[in-house]
């Protein structure tokens, strides 16, 4: 277990960095971007565009991809020779199914564009149109991509796949300086393609490991239970991942820049995803999938719970400072050039307003990989669909009334359905858990949470009086120090352990 837990943190560590290069690449090339385009029409456009890459690899990445790794993992330990054959017959199936969807994209660019975004002129509607052509090859490379990296995570190989992101970064990155100018938001189309590209060439060495060759037998035992589990989350994939697609569609009839600003909202919570609950959530995978191969429930009971109070320990500090401070951030990061002042505050109340699905989408990198681990695919694709049924009825109401805004706290309201529903499930139908620990231990962080607010809040208004970022900055740091403490003090386990690891070190 000491073992387990030991390789867990150097991988949640290593993960971690390289995600936080990759995503200083990838800010600075937003930030670049955010100069020249602001929330112009051509950064909606591309929003837009990038849209159905994104939405199509979700679809294969969040049924295929999960249900993946588990089955490879069973194969390995029932029977090896039988690896090499299912592994080909899924890498080369899924290359042919891709290729061909993108094809069909490209032919019918503007009509798919045309059904999304009705708020658009058919001038837009093309020039949206040309940009999804250059870019949608780009969804087949993260597929197989996302393949790739799942094999090299099966040997506990984390590098590999976590360097791989920084390669499209650095690559976009390159385009956004040397074509912007030139080629405005066509720049950035074609550093998008070439870094996926680039990035799927990297993994492609892992292929040799397991001796894949161009191999297909549609009929093998093994790929058919494959399918059969993830096919009821692909089909319902489909309809519950199009939140993206309904958002924009919705926002391209609504003020100028709408598509925008909830586009750098939802960027910016990727990376704080990217520098909290994703890292935790691929290096755990492995671990939970053979703590339920073992059947080992009393370990993989503790593990799931731990990992949960982990990310509501990082994820609802962060939520509270974004909430109340989140328009300075913005404005010192991005406010210059074409963004402007009006666009830094559209987009931080975007932001401020989307901190429920940074919380509850951050805990569900864990709680969904229960469904896949167990091959409970068709109950977590119900309660996902339930999840945008809500959505949507929320998203038109509220939207209606609040503009972008609606959008924003409809996707939250959304979330939190999922993970509750879920989290009721799994203690019902999968697993016993005790979760009346987890909600003392949410009472003691939103406790904590609450002491830290009121304290940089007295510090920042109170005692000073003219809002400066320099001394927000200060007061927060402070925050940190208050949090930790006091949540060592009234027992939250990690912070605790924290405590008396240091302190035994200065002694």
């Amino acid at each position: 277990m000491k073992k387990r837990n030991g390789g867990l943190v150097k991988s949640t560590l290593l993960i971690t960095f390289c995600s936080i290069l990759g995503i200083a690449i990838s800010f600075v090339s937003q930030l670049i971007i955010a100069y020249f385009f602001g929330a112009k029409f051509e950064r909606d456009a591309y929003f837009l565009a990038s849209t159905i890459p994104t939405y199509l690899a979700a679809i294969f990445t969040g049924s295929i991809g999960m249900v993946f790794l588990p089955r490879v993992v069973k194969i390995q330990n029932n029977s090896p020779q039988e690896l090499t054959r299912f592994l080909s017959t899924v890498f080369w199936g899924i290359t042919i199914v891709s290729a061909l969807i993108g094809l069909l994209c490209i032919l019918f660019s503007k009509s798919i564009l045309g059904f999304i975004a009705n708020g658009f002129t058919e001038e837009q509607n093309t020039f949206t149109a040309n940009i999804l052509v250059i870019i949608i090859p780009a969804f087949v490379f993260t597929i197989l991509s996302n393949l790739l990296s799942s094999l090299y995570q099966i040997q506990n190989r984390f590098l590999y796949p976590a360097i791989a992101p920084i390669l499209t970064s650095v690559v976009s990155l390159l385009f956004v300086i040397l074509f912007s100018k030139s080629l405005g938001i066509m720049g950035l189309a074609w550093g998008f393609l070439a870094g996926s590209a680039l990035s799927f060439v990297y993994l492609l060495p892992i292929l040799k490991t397991y001796e894949i060759k161009f191999l297909i037998q549609f009929k093998d035992s093994e790929f058919m239970a494959f399918v059969r589990t993830f096919l009821p989350l692909l089909i319902t994939g489909i309809v519950f991942r199009s939140t993206s697609i309904f958002e924009r569609s919705i926002a391209s009839g609504l003020e100028a820049g709408s598509i925008s600003y909830l586009g750098y909202a939802s960027q910016i919570l990727m990376i704080l995803a990217t520098l909290t609950a994703n890292g935790i959530g691929v290096s755990i995978y492995p671990t939970l999938s053979r703590y339920w191969a073992e059947n080992n429930k009393i370990a993989f009971s503790q593990f799931y719970i731990k990992i949960l109070r982990i990310l509501l320990l990082i994820s609802i500090p962060i939520a509270i400072v974004i909430i109340f401070y989140g328009e300075n951030f913005v404005k010192v990061i991005f406010e210059r050039g074409a963004f402007v002042h009006h666009v830094t505050l559209a987009v931080s109340r975007a932001l401020a307003f989307s901190m429920g699905v940074f919380i509850f989408q951050g805990l569900g990198n864990v709680v969904t990989k229960i469904f896949y681990i167990s091959s409970k695919t068709t109950a977590i694709s119900v309660i996902a669909s339930f999840e945008l049924l809500i959505y949507i009825s929320l998203g038109y109401l509220l939207s209606a009334h609040l503009s972008f805004i609606g959008l924003s706290i409809a996707l939250s309201i959304s979330s939190m359905f999922n993970i509750l529903i879920s989290l009721f499930y799994i203690n019902k139908r999968l697993i016993k858990i005790e979760y009346g620990a987890l909600f003392r231990d949410l009472s003691k962080i939103l406790l904590t949470s609450l002491v830290t607010l009121a304290a940089v809040y007295s510090l920042y208004n109170l005692i000073i009086g003219v809002p400066n970022f320099l001394y927000l900055s200060y007061c927060l740091i402070i925050g940190v120090l208050i949090f930790f403490f006091f949540g060592a003090l009234i027992g939250i386990e990690e912070l605790a352990t924290m405590k008396k690891s240091i302190f035994n070190k200065l002694k």
